[in-house]
Protein backbone atom coordinates (compact mmCIF):
# COMPACT_ATOMS: atom_id res chain seq x y z
CA UNK A 1 0.00 0.00 0.00
CA UNK A 2 1.20 3.22 -0.81
CA UNK A 3 -0.26 6.27 1.62
CA UNK A 4 -0.16 9.99 2.06
CA UNK A 5 0.43 10.95 5.95
CA UNK A 6 -1.55 14.16 7.43
CA UNK A 7 -0.25 15.66 10.33
CA UNK A 8 -2.36 18.34 12.09
CA UNK A 9 -0.16 20.86 14.60
CA UNK A 10 -0.82 24.14 16.49
CA UNK A 11 3.05 24.56 18.14
CA UNK A 12 3.98 21.03 18.22
CA UNK A 13 7.68 22.12 18.08
CA UNK A 14 8.08 19.59 20.57
CA UNK A 15 6.53 16.44 19.23
CA UNK A 16 6.32 16.97 15.25
CA UNK A 17 10.03 15.76 14.70
CA UNK A 18 9.73 12.44 16.14
CA UNK A 19 5.91 12.35 14.70
CA UNK A 20 7.27 12.69 10.75
CA UNK A 21 10.17 10.39 11.59
CA UNK A 22 7.50 7.82 12.47
CA UNK A 23 5.54 8.62 9.42
CA UNK A 24 8.73 8.37 7.08
CA UNK A 25 8.92 4.18 7.62
CA UNK A 26 5.23 4.56 5.43
CA UNK A 27 5.12 7.26 3.03
CA UNK A 28 7.31 10.04 1.56
CA UNK A 29 4.19 12.14 1.25
CA UNK A 30 4.26 13.64 4.34
CA UNK A 31 1.43 16.65 4.84
CA UNK A 32 1.29 19.14 7.87
CA UNK A 33 -1.65 21.07 8.08
CA UNK A 34 -0.80 24.20 10.54
CA UNK A 35 -2.96 26.18 12.36
CA UNK A 36 -0.51 29.54 12.47
CA UNK A 37 1.75 28.25 15.13
CA UNK A 38 3.75 30.54 17.17
CA UNK A 39 6.76 28.35 17.87
CA UNK A 40 8.83 26.40 15.40
CA UNK A 41 6.56 23.87 13.96
CA UNK A 42 6.86 24.44 10.84
CA UNK A 43 10.33 25.26 10.25
CA UNK A 44 11.08 21.94 12.05
CA UNK A 45 8.31 20.38 9.51
CA UNK A 46 10.24 21.45 6.34
CA UNK A 47 13.64 20.56 7.98
CA UNK A 48 12.44 17.22 7.92
CA UNK A 49 10.82 16.94 4.54
CA UNK A 50 7.53 17.76 5.41
CA UNK A 51 5.01 19.76 3.34
CA UNK A 52 3.33 22.58 5.37
CA UNK A 53 0.14 23.93 4.60
CA UNK A 54 -1.07 26.60 6.75
CA UNK A 55 -5.22 27.39 7.42
CA UNK A 56 -6.45 29.11 10.78
CA UNK A 57 -8.48 26.77 12.54
CA UNK A 58 -12.29 26.89 12.67
CA UNK A 59 -12.99 23.78 14.57
CA UNK A 60 -11.52 19.99 14.69
CA UNK A 61 -14.19 19.06 12.09
CA UNK A 62 -14.30 21.54 9.66
CA UNK A 63 -11.03 21.65 9.79
CA UNK A 64 -10.08 17.88 8.95
CA UNK A 65 -12.90 18.05 6.43
CA UNK A 66 -11.27 20.89 4.77
CA UNK A 67 -7.98 19.28 4.59
CA UNK A 68 -9.32 15.58 3.01
CA UNK A 69 -11.23 17.81 0.41
CA UNK A 70 -9.00 20.15 -0.57
CA UNK A 71 -5.03 19.25 -0.03
CA UNK A 72 -3.42 17.80 -3.54
CA UNK A 73 -2.05 13.80 -1.44
CA UNK A 74 -0.19 12.48 -3.98
CA UNK A 75 -1.53 8.41 -2.94
CA UNK A 76 -5.08 7.64 -3.03
CA UNK A 77 -4.67 6.88 0.98
CA UNK A 78 -4.42 8.94 3.73
CA UNK A 79 -3.08 8.19 7.13
CA UNK A 80 -3.83 10.46 9.76
CA UNK A 81 -2.05 11.29 12.61
CA UNK A 82 -1.74 13.62 15.32
CA UNK A 83 1.37 15.20 16.58
CA UNK A 84 1.82 13.49 19.90
CA UNK A 85 1.38 9.63 18.12
CA UNK A 86 3.94 7.86 16.76
CA UNK A 87 3.73 4.52 14.30
CA UNK A 88 5.93 2.17 15.59
CA UNK A 89 7.57 -0.62 13.36
CA UNK A 90 4.56 -3.04 13.90
CA UNK A 91 2.30 -0.86 12.81
CA UNK A 92 4.65 0.25 10.09
CA UNK A 93 5.34 -3.21 8.62
CA UNK A 94 1.31 -3.69 8.43
CA UNK A 95 0.36 -0.79 6.59
CA UNK A 96 3.01 -1.19 3.93
CA UNK A 97 2.22 -5.05 3.16
CA UNK A 98 -1.39 -4.21 3.40
CA UNK A 99 -3.19 -4.92 0.39
CA UNK A 100 -6.80 -3.45 1.11
CA UNK A 101 -9.91 -5.16 -0.80
CA UNK A 102 -11.69 -3.43 -2.93
CA UNK A 103 -15.18 -2.50 -0.96
CA UNK A 104 -12.65 -1.71 2.07
CA UNK A 105 -13.12 2.04 2.09
CA UNK A 106 -11.28 2.96 5.26
CA UNK A 107 -9.37 0.85 8.50
CA UNK A 108 -9.85 1.43 11.93
CA UNK A 109 -6.43 1.76 14.20
CA UNK A 110 -6.39 1.15 17.48
CA UNK A 111 -3.94 2.92 20.44
CA UNK A 112 -1.52 2.22 23.09
CA UNK A 113 -1.91 5.28 25.21
CA UNK A 114 0.69 6.83 28.04
CA UNK A 115 0.56 8.28 30.50
CA UNK A 116 2.68 11.33 32.12
CA UNK A 117 6.05 9.34 32.62
CA UNK A 118 5.06 6.93 29.95
CA UNK A 119 3.00 4.52 31.17
CA UNK A 120 0.47 1.96 29.36
CA UNK A 121 -2.98 3.12 30.23
CA UNK A 122 -4.76 -0.18 28.84
CA UNK A 123 -7.50 -0.11 30.35
CA UNK A 124 -8.54 3.33 32.02
CA UNK A 125 -7.98 5.11 28.55
CA UNK A 126 -8.54 2.65 25.86
CA UNK A 127 -11.27 3.16 23.46
CA UNK A 128 -12.43 1.56 20.21
CA UNK A 129 -10.91 1.53 17.20
CA UNK A 130 -10.57 4.81 15.07
CA UNK A 131 -10.56 5.46 11.54
CA UNK A 132 -7.09 6.78 10.67
CA UNK A 133 -6.36 5.12 7.35
CA UNK A 134 -8.72 6.04 4.76
CA UNK A 135 -9.65 7.03 0.40
CA UNK A 136 -10.07 11.07 1.76
CA UNK A 137 -13.38 10.46 -0.89
CA UNK A 138 -15.29 8.13 1.04
CA UNK A 139 -15.10 9.65 4.71
CA UNK A 140 -16.35 12.89 6.61
CA UNK A 141 -15.70 14.00 9.77
CA UNK A 142 -18.23 15.56 12.30
CA UNK A 143 -18.46 17.30 15.90
CA UNK A 144 -15.96 19.66 16.64
CA UNK A 145 -14.61 18.33 19.99
CA UNK A 146 -13.65 15.17 19.65
CA UNK A 147 -14.15 14.49 16.56
CA UNK A 148 -15.89 11.57 14.51
CA UNK A 149 -14.61 9.95 11.30
CA UNK A 150 -17.76 8.26 9.31
CA UNK A 151 -16.95 6.27 6.10
CA UNK A 152 -19.19 6.13 3.57
CA UNK A 153 -18.42 2.18 2.79
CA UNK A 154 -16.90 -1.22 4.60
CA UNK A 155 -14.32 -0.49 6.71
CA UNK A 156 -11.73 -3.18 8.23
CA UNK A 157 -9.11 -3.14 11.06
CA UNK A 158 -5.52 -3.32 11.64
CA UNK A 159 -4.07 -5.27 14.17
CA UNK A 160 -1.07 -3.23 15.58
CA UNK A 161 -1.85 -0.19 17.54
CA UNK A 162 -0.93 3.98 17.29
CA UNK A 163 1.50 5.04 20.08
CA UNK A 164 -0.70 7.97 21.64
CA UNK A 165 1.66 10.17 24.16
CA UNK A 166 -1.05 12.76 25.28
CA UNK A 167 0.84 14.24 28.30
CA UNK A 168 3.79 14.45 25.96
CA UNK A 169 3.68 18.62 26.54
CA UNK A 170 3.31 17.84 30.63
CA UNK A 171 0.09 18.72 32.90
CA UNK A 172 -0.60 22.09 32.43
CA UNK A 173 -0.35 21.86 29.06
CA UNK A 174 -2.85 18.63 28.87
CA UNK A 175 -4.93 20.96 31.82
CA UNK A 176 -5.37 24.26 29.76
CA UNK A 177 -6.10 21.86 26.44
CA UNK A 178 -9.17 20.53 28.60
CA UNK A 179 -10.50 23.30 29.82
CA UNK A 180 -11.16 24.71 25.94
CA UNK A 181 -12.04 21.54 25.08
CA UNK A 182 -15.07 21.46 28.11
CA UNK A 183 -15.78 24.55 27.21
CA UNK A 184 -16.59 23.81 23.31
CA UNK A 185 -18.35 20.28 24.77
CA UNK A 186 -20.99 22.27 26.85
CA UNK A 187 -22.02 24.70 23.94
CA UNK A 188 -22.61 21.71 21.52
CA UNK A 189 -24.10 19.35 24.42
CA UNK A 190 -26.54 22.64 24.46
CA UNK A 191 -27.30 22.35 21.10
CA UNK A 192 -27.38 19.10 20.81
CA UNK A 193 -26.81 16.05 22.62
CA UNK A 194 -24.17 14.29 20.88
CA UNK A 195 -24.25 10.58 19.37
CA UNK A 196 -22.32 8.55 21.89
CA UNK A 197 -22.94 4.81 23.54
CA UNK A 198 -25.54 4.34 25.65
CA UNK A 199 -23.67 4.23 28.69
CA UNK A 200 -22.11 7.05 28.53
CA UNK A 201 -25.42 8.94 27.32
CA UNK A 202 -26.15 8.53 31.26
CA UNK A 203 -23.51 11.18 32.08
CA UNK A 204 -26.17 13.82 29.62
CA UNK A 205 -29.28 12.40 31.60
CA UNK A 206 -27.23 12.56 35.73
CA UNK A 207 -25.51 15.59 35.23
CA UNK A 208 -24.93 16.47 38.99
CA UNK A 209 -23.61 13.11 39.35
CA UNK A 210 -21.21 13.44 36.05
CA UNK A 211 -18.05 13.49 37.82
CA UNK A 212 -18.87 10.59 40.05
CA UNK A 213 -20.49 8.52 36.87
CA UNK A 214 -17.13 8.97 35.11
CA UNK A 215 -15.30 8.07 37.86
CA UNK A 216 -16.90 4.80 38.72
CA UNK A 217 -17.54 4.18 35.46
CA UNK A 218 -13.45 4.26 33.99
CA UNK A 219 -12.12 2.71 37.16
CA UNK A 220 -14.32 0.06 37.85
CA UNK A 221 -16.40 -1.06 34.66
CA UNK A 222 -13.20 -0.16 32.50
CA UNK A 223 -10.97 -2.01 34.80
CA UNK A 224 -9.05 1.06 34.41
CA UNK A 225 -8.30 -0.19 38.40
CA UNK A 226 -5.63 -2.47 36.69
CA UNK A 227 -3.83 0.17 35.49
CA UNK A 228 -2.84 1.10 38.99
CA UNK A 229 -1.70 4.34 40.22
CA UNK A 230 -1.25 6.02 36.76
CA UNK A 231 -4.73 4.62 36.08
CA UNK A 232 -5.96 6.19 39.23
CA UNK A 233 -4.61 9.38 38.59
CA UNK A 234 -5.90 9.75 34.80
CA UNK A 235 -9.32 8.54 36.07
CA UNK A 236 -9.48 11.46 38.46
CA UNK A 237 -8.53 13.78 35.62
CA UNK A 238 -10.84 12.75 33.31
CA UNK A 239 -13.76 12.68 35.59
CA UNK A 240 -12.97 16.15 36.22
CA UNK A 241 -13.15 17.09 32.94
CA UNK A 242 -16.59 15.94 32.99
CA UNK A 243 -17.03 18.17 36.09
CA UNK A 244 -16.19 20.95 34.03
CA UNK A 245 -17.85 20.48 31.53
CA UNK A 246 -21.17 19.94 33.32
CA UNK A 247 -20.28 23.28 35.10
CA UNK A 248 -19.77 25.34 31.65
CA UNK A 249 -23.14 24.23 30.35
CA UNK A 250 -24.57 26.85 32.89
CA UNK A 251 -22.20 29.82 31.83
CA UNK A 252 -23.73 29.71 28.16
Amino acid sequence: MKVSVLILTKNEELNIAQCISSAKQVSNDIVVLDSNSTDSTTKIAQKHGARVISRKFDGWASHQNWAIKNIDFNNNWVLYIDADERIGEELAREIVKLHPKKNIVAYKIYRDNRFLNGEKLRFSMSCPGILRLFQPNFVRYERQINPVCIANGQTGRLKAELVHYNFSKGLEEWVLKHLDYARREAYEIKLKKPNVKILKRLTYYLPKYRFLFRFIYQLIFKLGILDGYAGIRYTILISFYEHLIEEFKHDQ
